[in-house]
């Protein structure tokens, strides 16, 4: 359940109902031990991604939250090494809405929460190889 940080700020966008918005379908598959009766992982696939809302967005709307982690929760030292600055008023897909938080979300907290989820099983050895 650890790479729920990570579906939810790829996934989720702040719409005019809810701060928490989740913009696609999951299914989750757990592969349980069948003698021990115990959970030894899990599969999960996405589909459904509302790819509209990365384009555009209504009044007081934001897109993805991780588009709005990155850019102001970042190190600047991550943000030089790709090529983005902290403000996302001067980004145009970003700043359509013109909304940049969503009251309930924290982003600090959940930047914080993506990172160390990127830190673990599966996602380390994804990014060693990347």
């Amino acid at each position: 359940m650890g790479c729920n940080p990570i579906l939810e700020s790829f996934g989720n966008a702040k719409t005019k109902q809810n701060d928490n918005s989740s913009r696609f379908g999951k299914l989750v598959i757990l592969l349980i031990e069948k003698q021990k009766q115990k959970i030894k992982g899990a599969v999960i696939t996405n589909y459904l991604l509302e790819k509209s809302r990365i384009i555009a967005q209504s009044s007081n709307e934001r897109d993805y939250h991780y588009f709005y982690m990155l850019l102001t929760q970042a190190s600047k030292e991550i943000l030089d090494s790709l090529g983005l600055i902290s403000d996302p008023k001067k980004y145009e897909y970003v700043s359509k809405s013109g909304c940049y938080t969503a009251p309930t979300w924290n982003d600090k907290e959940c930047y914080q929460e993506v990172v160390e989820a990127f830190q673990v099983g599966f996602f380390k050895i994804l990014l060693t190889i990347i």
